[in-house]
């Protein structure tokens, strides 16, 4: 039986070290990026050596303080390595999905990296030398060169065409959930319903995305086991819907009155908006659970869902200053609770 009782602690510890909406909302009304970075030097959130005008550099120095945290946690938990390994290969694979949506679009490599957050088993380097890959084939051919889970699922989704970004994320996706399951399953409880959820919200996804597509991919080959609220009748009937807007309706039956239905319900445009709309409701949801086993696994997952919210919110804040935003949009795109 895994013991939680000193990482719950040190992960609420490390929680009064993230920032609350009501800071980051002061944050959002910087006038511009000069005004941000000295915002973020005086806060302590970055060192005060980062370029004001340079939002690249900004973004780095936010995704390593992140990844400090991380490594905090690793080295507390370095007797338990299989459970932060799950927990962290969770953020492992959104990077890579990040990178791997990057490379497709084409876009330039220091935005790819821009919603990665390093973890020990990829660090920055580690990142930035994926991120630096021409093409899939070639990020596929290294992360199976470092002996990466990943690296063959993606390579043969890969192929040596135009790959379908749909098929390269749902191998990201079922090689995650696979290992993801079968240790949550060993770990049980909070764990185990926290995994269970991640593999609901990624066949709601690949829902969305296959609703009134024609292709290839066929719903049945396309769910993946593992998940406990969305069952495969649903899934397929998600995908088979007419448009995305009607399976979301569908979709968000599965989770009746819940934040993840209200927001599955809002079938946000773009994949980007969908993310921060799942991660805030997913978070909203730890919190809770963390009230009721505050001497459990819920204080370290709500804290890593935190973790994730504040560096998905510190980004949009850096770039979107960086780009002229409002500041009222601003506030109001933040996913931390």
């Amino acid at each position: 039986m895994t013991e939680w009782g000193d990482l719950a602690v040190r992960a609420r510890g490390l929680g009064t070290h993230l920032l609350t909406r009501e800071q980051l909302g002061r944050l959002a009304a910087s006038p511009d990026l000069v005004a941000l970075a000295a915002a973020f030097a005086r806060e302590g959130i970055t060192a005060g050596d980062e370029a004001g005008r340079d939002p690249a550099a900004l973004d780095l120095a936010l995704r390593r303080r992140a990844a400090a945290r991380l490594r905090v946690l690793a080295r507390w938990g370095r007797d338990r390595p299989a459970v932060l390994a799950l927990l962290f290969e969770e953020i492992d694979r959104e990077s890579l999905r990040a990178l791997v949506r990057g490379t497709v679009a084409g876009v330039h490599s220091a935005a790819r990296l821009a919603a990665c957050l390093p973890t020990p088993a990829l660090p920055e380097r580690a990142l930035a030398t994926l991120a630096a890959q021409p093409d899939v084939p070639r990020l596929a051919a290294l992360l199976r060169a470092w002996q990466s889970p990943y690296g063959p699922p993606l390579a043969a989704a890969a192929g040596t065409g135009q790959p379908d970004p749909l098929a390269l994320q749902l191998a990201l996706d079922r090689t995650w959930a696979t290992r993801a399951e079968r240790t949550a399953r060993v770990l049980g409880g909070p764990v185990r319903a926290h995994v269970r959820l991640g593999i609901d919200l990624a066949n709601a996804v690949t829902a969305l995305a296959l609703a009134g597509r024609t292709g290839d991919l066929a719903p049945a080959d396309a769910f993946l086991e593992g998940g406990h609220d969305l069952r495969r009748a649903a899934f397929e009937a998600a995908c088979r819907a007419r448009d995305a807007t009607l399976a979301a309706t569908l979709l968000a039956a599965c989770w009746p009155g819940a934040p993840i239905g209200r927001c599955l319900a809002a079938a946000p445009a773009d994949l980007a908006t969908l993310d921060r709309c799942l991660l805030g409701a997913r978070l909203a949801q730890a919190r809770r659970a963390e009230r009721l086993d505050p001497s459990g696994p819920a204080p370290l997952l709500h804290f890593l869902l935190r973790l994730r919210a504040e560096a998905c919110d510190l980004r949009r804040l850096v770039w979107g200053l960086a780009l002229g935003a409002p500041a009222a949009r601003l506030q109001a795109d933040l996913v931390t609770v």
